[in-house]
């Protein structure tokens, strides 16, 4: 039979496994270090991404905003061309047009806000996976709030369409009850969508709020003066929302 040879390292089996934990230990140290890197990169990226989502969420909270202390003002615009279309006879007294820098050659009889809600940050923080190192609650109101701005750029498209459509009452339309109901059906439909876009903007509001992102209170008072909306609105005598009012969120 064979005999198994014991063989002894030259400096001992102490010696080996001093060297085995030295090198165990290098290795771990390495992951640890590796591990602290990533960690701390990606911490880093997260509060690029903090910055980020502010500048995005500051321009949400103007736009709602600016939407806010233009409601009154559309709803009177509303009331105004309703009481056009009630009070004609035979044919339509036909309604101004109006023009603003900021839309190009579009006229319109009715003068909103129209302000898109950009998610592209948002979208990209989410690809990227850098969203899973934001906070847990932060994480969940991030979300809530983008797809409430998602519902409102819906909303706005449809105020939109249906304000373009009231532009028939810029000409002098030959009107009998069928012709007034549908005009008026058409006003107030875009009421109910200026009612529903009032609380959407301010539960938009709300979130940025909790999410701590709120602009200087200068720079959104900047923002409301250069309105081309808001501008129409007190040229013609129209009311709107005082500012302190409109900067109270409407809980989401």
């Amino acid at each position: 039979m064979f005999r198994l040879l014991k063989v002894r390292p030259p400096h001992g089996w102490n010696a080996v496994a001093w060297e085995l934990a030295i090198v165990t230990l290098g290795v771990l140290m390495a992951l640890g270090a590796q591990q602290w890197a990533d960690e701390r990169s990606w911490r880093q990226r997260a509060t690029a991404a903090r910055r980020a989502l502010g500048e995005e969420l500051s321009y949400h909270y103007l736009a709602a905003i600016e939407w806010r202390m233009a409601a009154p003002c559309i709803s009177a615009q509303l009331d105004q061309l309703q009481e056009r279309v009630l009070g004609s006879r035979g044919a339509l007294d036909p309604a101004p047009l109006y023009a603003d820098k900021d839309i190009g050659s579009y006229k319109y009889v009715v003068r909103t806000p129209s302000r898109p809600y950009a998610d592209s940050v948002w979208q990209n923080i989410n690809s990227t996976g850098v969203s899973s190192y934001l906070d847990q609650e932060e994480q969940l109101e991030l979300g809530w709030h983008y797809k409430q701005a998602k519902d409102a750029d819906g909303q706005n498209e449809q105020i939109t369409l249906l304000a373009s459509r009231l532009g028939a009452l810029s000409k002098p339309l030959a009107v009998d009850p069928g012709v007034k109901l549908s005009l008026i059906q058409t006003i107030d439909e875009l009421r109910g969508n200026n009612r529903w876009m009032n609380i959407k903007v301010g539960q938009l509001v709300d979130h940025i709020v909790k999410l701590r992102m709120v602009p200087p209170r200068d720079s959104t008072e900047k923002f409301l003066v250069t309105s081309e909306a808001l501008k129409f609105c007190r040229k013609r005598g129209l009311p709107t929302l005082p500012i302190d009012e409109a900067l109270v969120p409407i809980p989401s």
